[in-house]
C-alpha cells in the first residue's frame, strides 16, 4: 500500500471537501489514478470533509400497536 504523505493527503482533502454523489466518485477516482491508492483510501482519509446523508423522514422508533383483544 503506498503511503500518503502530509501535503499529498491536505490536497486530496481540499479537492474532496463538500463533495457528494457522482461528483466525490469521480473526482476520488481521478485522486486515486493521480496518487496512486485506492478509491477507500480516498474516501476514508476524506470522511470528515464530505457532507453526511441526510436523514430519513421516518427515521426513529418503530412500533407496532397490538391489541389485547383475542
Amino acid at each position: 500500500m503506498t503511503k500518503l504523505g502530509s501535503k499529498s493527503k491536505a490536497l486530496i482533502i481540499d479537492a474532496m471537501s463538500g463533495l457528494s454523489g457522482r461528483a466525490a466518485r469521480h473526482q476520488a477516482e481521478l485522486l486515486a489514478d493521480r496518487f496512486g491508492v485506492s478509491i477507500q483510501t480516498i474516501y476514508h482519509h476524506t470522511k470528515d470533509v464530505r457532507p453526511t446523508r441526510a436523514r430519513r423522514s421516518d427515521d426513529g422508533a418503530h412500533r407496532a400497536e397490538l391489541s389485547d383483544e383475542t
